[in-house]
């Protein structure tokens, strides 16, 4: 475990101290951490496998104020970065448990390292998520039908909202791609073009409003259903 724990936080160091052209790493929080022996044996016995395929024996998450294209784009250069052995894993399209992100295997000389890439949205998700599994039991990540059928009932809401999360970011890379479409067409010359474009700006100002309100609002609601959590458990 200190193996991995020197791992995870080497790598983390050299993410946090290289230059990516896909985001800034001033706006990245970033955690490294070793798995825990319960939590590894857990595992090991939940999915059948051998210990020297672990992939996250060594951990590090990344959350930051990504974009869509901007998770993949992080996820891809820090996958070219460490070398060829590395492999990206989107699970967005095909959530665990309504987990979503962006994931890095990365297979280095001393050891195998995963790297988490988060959105500031799905990383609120994850972390409400992750604690209400250690509060109930970490069945739920697991898509195992908990004995108490109220706490079935939080869990599906918490599915449908991770649903909702995907197609509040979906809007949002929607909108920045038509602002890049936008100014393209200002820069073209073209006279109809560039009129077109202009007239576009307005609607384009209400639609970046209405996402980014719906974004705050999702943040906001899954940090206050966090602290009411953490409440509850200390009561």
């Amino acid at each position: 475990m200190l193996w991995h724990q020197d791992l995870a936080s080497e790598v983390a160091a050299r993410i946090f101290t290289t230059k990516w052209e896909s985001s800034d790493v001033d706006q990245f929080l970033i955690a490294a951490r070793s798995k825990t022996r319960d939590t590894l044996v857990q595992k090991l016995q939940r999915m059948q496998i051998a210990l020297d395929s672990v992939q996250d024996l060594a951990g590090v998450r990344i959350d930051a104020d990504l974009s869509l294209d901007e998770q993949t784009g992080l996820a891809t250069e820090i996958a070219t970065h460490f070398g060829a052995e590395s492999q990206v894993k989107d699970i967005r399209e095909h959530p665990h448990s309504g987990y979503r992100a962006v994931h890095v295997w990365l297979r280095l000389p001393a050891g195998r390292v995963e790297v988490q890439i988060r959105t500031l949205l799905q990383s609120a998700w994850a972390n409400l998520y992750e604690r209400l599994a250690d509060w109930v039991g970490r069945g739920i990540r697991y898509d195992e039908t908990h004995a108490n059928a109220k706490v079935n009932e939080i869990v599906s809401a918490l599915h449908e909202m991770a649903r909702t999360v995907e197609r509040v970011e979906q809007a949002h890379q929607a909108v920045l791609d038509f602002e890049e479409t936008l100014a393209a067409n200002l820069a073209s010359g073209d006279v109809n073009t560039v009129t077109m474009a202009a007239e576009s700006y307005a609607e384009l100002a209400r639609m970046k409003d209405h996402v980014e309100s719906q974004r705050q609002r999702y943040a906001e609601a899954f940090t206050e259903a966090l602290r009411t959590l953490e409440e509850m458990e200390v009561g």
